[in-house]
C-alpha cells in the first residue's frame, strides 16, 4: 500500500503562497501539512501528486520521493487540504474501489492502479473529474479551501505540537501568558528583554523575537527575526520583521522583509466583512479580521501601510507612503501610484543573496520556476 498525497484543482485558492510550493508545504503548527502526515505513514509510504507546472520543482524539494509517479496496485489518494486524523485515514483504508468526498471536494479514494490511471487520464480534460468508483460517502474534516482556514487553526495546531519542542532557557524580563495556550519554543530561539509573548504561540527554531514586541496567536517558523506587534499570524519561515509595525491576521510565505514600520490594517472601520482577491475572484472571507497575504520574497519599504484584505504575489517591492492596491501581482514594482514589473534578472540576484544570508542556495528549479511564473504572467 502506498499513500499518494495530492494536491487538487483548487490548490491556487490558496494563493500567494501556493503560488512557488506545493499545498502540502504550508505550515501548520511545528510541521508543514506533509511532515503532519508523517505520525500516520512511515516516511517512505508516502508519494506525491502535484500540478504539473510545478513536478520538478518538487522533485527537487524532495529528491528521495516519487513525485507524479505511481506504480503499486493498492494506492491510497489523500488530498493535500485536509486536515487528516487517524479515523478517517482508517475509514478510506477498509473500504477498496471507493472514493470519499466533502461537500463538491473530492478527499480521498482508495484505487487499484488501473483506477488510479483512468482517474488521471480523465483529469487531463476535466480537473475537477472524480474516479469512476463508488462512493463511500462524506467524511467529516477540516479541509482547507482559503489561507484563512489555516489561521483560524492556529489553536489547534499549537495544541497539536508535541512537548519535547519546549526549552529550559531562561529568559530575562519576559512575559509569558499560557491561560489560552501554551507558548512553544524551538531550540535556539532567542528572546531579547521585555517582550510578552501569549499563547497559543508555536516559534521555530533558531528564530529572534526583537525587545519589546507582542506576540499573540500565532506560528512563526524557523529563522526568522520578528519584532513589533503580531497577532493571528503564519510566517512560513526565514522571513524579517525585526522593526516595530502591526502585522494581524495574516499569513507570510518565505524570505520576506517588511521595513520599519510597515503596518496593517485587519479591521475595517465599517465592522463589514473583508473581502480579498484569491485566484482572479472576489472572495468574501466571512470574517471581521483579516490582514495581509504575502508571498515568497516580497519587501515592503519602512512605513508602509497594507489595506485590509491584501493579497501580494511574490518578488514584490512595495515603496509606498499611502495603501497600495489590495491586490499586488507577483514581481510588481509599487513606487506610490506607480506600477512596474520587476526584472527578473535583479530578482533572481537579489533571492540568491537572501538566501545565501541564511546558508541556503537558489535551487536551479527554483530559477526555472520563476522564470516560468514571470513570463506567464
Amino acid at each position: 500500500m502506498k499513500i499518494v498525497f495530492f494536491e487538487d484543482e483548487k490548490v491556487l485558492n490558496l494563493e500567494p503562497l501556493t503560488i512557488n510550493r506545493p499545498v502540502f508545504d504550508l505550515r501548520y503548527g511545528s510541521n508543514s501539512l506533509l511532515e503532519r502526515m508523517y505520525q500516520f505513514f512511515p516516511k517512505s509510504s508516502i508519494l506525491l501528486w502535484v500540478r504539473e507546472s510545478i513536478k520538478n520543482l518538487t522533485s527537487e524539494f524532495y529528491p528521495l520521493k516519487n513525485v507524479n509517479q505511481i506504480t503499486d496496485d493498492n494506492l491510497i489518494w489523500l488530498n493535500a487540504r485536509v486536515i487528516w486524523n487517524r479515523d478517517s485515514i482508517e475509514k478510506v483504508i477498509s473500504k477498496p474501489s471507493q472514493k470519499y468526498t466533502s461537500g463538491k471536494n473530492l478527499i480521498a479514494a482508495n484505487l487499484n492502479l488501473n483506477q488510479s490511471n483512468t482517474w488521471l487520464e480523465n483529469k487531463k480534460n476535466d480537473a475537477k473529474v472524480h474516479p469512476v468508483v463508488e462512493c463511500g460517502g462524506e467524511i467529516d474534516c477540516k479541509i482547507i479551501e482559503y489561507l484563512w482556514d489555516l489561521i483560524d487553526l492556529i489553536p489547534e495546531a499549537v495544541k497539536e505540537t508535541k512537548s519535547d519542542f519546549k526549552n529550559n532557557v531562561k529568559y530575562e524580563n519576559v512575559h509569558f501568558n499560557e491561560s489560552l495556550g501554551q507558548v512553544i519554543l524551538c531550540e535556539n530561539v532567542q528572546i531579547e528583554p521585555f517582550c510578552y509573548l501569549e499563547g497559543p504561540l508555536f516559534i521555530g527554531k533558531s528564530t529572534t523575537i526583537k525587545s519589546n514586541s507582542k506576540i499573540s496567536n500565532s506560528v512563526i517558523g524557523p529563522h526568522c527575526k520578528i519584532g513589533g506587534e503580531v497577532s493571528g499570524t503564519i510566517i512560513q519561515g526565514f522571513t524579517n520583521k525585526s522593526h516595530y509595525g502591526f502585522l494581524g491576521d495574516s499569513f507570510v510565505g518565505e524570505w520576506v522583509n517588511l521595513g520599519a514600520g510597515t503596518t496593517n490594517s485587519n479591521l475595517k472601520n465599517n465592522y463589514k466583512e473583508v473581502s480579498m482577491i484569491i485566484n482572479n475572484q472576489l472572495i468574501n472571507s466571512n470574517k471581521l479580521f483579516l490582514g495581509s497575504f504575502i508571498g515568497d520574497h516580497t519587501k515592503t519599504a519602512i512605513g508602509t501601510m497594507l489595506n485590509t484584505g491584501t493579497n501580494i504575489g511574490i518578488g514584490c517591492n512595495v515603496l509606498s507612503q499611502s495603501f497600495p492596491s489590495r491586490n499586488i501581482l507577483s514581481f510588481s514594482i509599487i513606487n506610490n501610484k506607480q506600477i512596474k514589473k520587476a526584472s527578473l534578472k535583479e530578482f533572481i540576484e537579489v533571492a540568491k543573496k537572501a538566501k545565501l544570508r541564511r546558508n541556503k542556495l537558489l535551487l536551479e528549479e527554483e530559477k526555472k520556476y520563476f522564470n516560468y511564473i514571470y513570463n506567464s504572467m
